[in-house]
């Protein structure tokens, strides 16, 4: 499916819904962008401003696959001083997440919907499983090579998988143990 209705600027980060609808962050053009099953664009959320505060530049994207909550995590630059909101599709209000982790901006999101959790991987490569609904705090479950960090969520499974520093691992999303399962040239 190729579609130029809306351009992408800088697409960062993209998710998906099981009944393929795409979501794209843009960097530059400081907009989320809606994808459905045919192709059509249109523009999710562009940049906000209100009484809950300024969102600048979504990049790190996380969802529900499922897509029963509607709820869309994006990792911003400042938002009420905190990097991360939840979008809600259905109403577009935006909420910001605190997770209690240094106020840093994750540059990748994944989230699992059976625990609830939402991990992140910070700019200094630490992987992080937040578990959002119990607000315990959160834990660290590795460190990670700094270049190229992606992760993705597999709920069949129950494994994290991580793409760093040209490698694929899995992740046990508990213990943080994975494996590396491959290099590219």
């Amino acid at each position: 499916i190729v579609s130029t209705e809306i351009p992408f600027s800088i697409p960062y980060s993209i998710q998906s819904t099981n009944d393929g609808v795409l979501y794209v962050s843009d960097l530059d053009g400081n907009k989320i962008v809606k994808v459905d099953a045919q192709g059509n664009k249109s523009v999710v959320k562009d940049i906000l401003e209100s009484s809950k505060g300024v969102w600048r530049v979504p990049a790190a994207l996380a969802l529900d696959p499922s897509d029963t909550k509607k709820e869309l995590y994006i990792a911003t630059d400042a938002f009420q001083n905190t990097p991360l909101v939840k979008l809600d599709l259905d109403t577009f209000d935006l909420t910001p997440v605190y997770l209690n982790w240094l106020n840093l901006k994750p540059i990748a999101l994944a989230y699992d919907a059976q625990s609830k959790s939402l991990f992140s991987v910070t700019p200094s490569g630490i992987l992080v499983k937040h578990e959002l609904v119990s607000g315990k705090m959160p834990v660290v479950l590795r460190e990670l090579p700094e270049n190229g960090v992606h992760l993705s969520y597999d709920s069949t499974r129950s494994v994290l998988y991580v793409i760093a520093d040209r490698g694929l691992y899995v992740v046990d999303p508990v213990s943080g143990n994975s494996v590396g399962m491959g290099v590219s040239p």
